[in-house]
């Protein structure tokens, strides 16, 4: 009740006619019973919304708390499934590295011609990185640094390098013969284009590249 509706029933109350008493009680009570319904009413709506709120929150707090064991259980098997794929993973390279030895074992004729390559290979390698070193000025170089250069071009020993041309089948793995026999072909063409080369240019320019070529492959044949 407001200080307002307080003071003009006070003043209704002082009246001495009974009729207009009741009349201005009744008229002055009026409003302020219709406020305390509307205001009881409105306390109803409130608590109503408040209930539901409160039933959305324990709603929302369950939810959170089912979204963080399933985000758990979630955690729990990504953990395994990493954990087996790294199992598969180191399984699978023994697996490989086992294959290797024994075909290491059973085409020992195969992997010597591939280790020799190898060696060679490696010559070749530091005979263009001089040859890189020095061209096109060859006439700068000191007498050291030519017979430096000669010697290592003499030591590339190419019937290594020419050695799978020359396997016979039984000896290659059976996974790797037709890519062998590719690589084979490959290397007759080198073979017989080495013996046109007159000078280091071109050999660099054409027998090189493809030789590297060659390597990469075998490397993923043996990978």
């Amino acid at each position: 009740m407001t200080p307002e509706m307080f003071e003009r029933l006070i003043k209704i109350l002082s009246e001495p006619d009974i009729k207009g008493y009741i009349i201005q009680v009744f008229t002055a009570a009026l409003p302020i019973c219709y406020g305390m319904w509307i205001s009881k009413k409105k306390n109803e709506v409130l608590d109503n919304r408040q209930i539901k709120l409160e039933d959305k929150q324990e709603l929302i707090a369950e939810n959170i708390l089912k979204l963080t064991e399933q985000q758990a259980k979630l955690s729990e098997t990504q953990e395994k499934v990493e954990e087996n794929l790294r199992e598969l993973t180191e399984l699978a390279q023994q697996s490989r590295k086992s294959n290797q030895l024994m075909m290491q074992v059973h085409y020992k004729e195969f992997f010597e011609a591939y280790k020799n390559f190898k060696k060679s290979l490696i010559k070749i390698d530091e005979f263009y990185k001089l040859y890189q070193q020095f061209s096109p000025n060859f006439d700068d170089m000191t007498h050291e640094e030519y017979d430096r250069f000669e010697n290592l071009n003499k030591s590339i020993d190419f019937f290594d390098i020419n050695q799978f041309d020359f396997l016979k089948d039984e000896t290659i793995p059976p996974n790797l013969f037709e890519d062998i026999l590719k690589l084979q072909d490959s290397l007759r063409k080198i073979n017989s284009r080495r013996y046109d080369c007159n000078y280091y240019d071109e050999y660099f320019d054409y027998i090189y590249p493809r030789l590297k070529k060659i390597d990469g492959e075998l490397s993923k044949l043996l990978s």
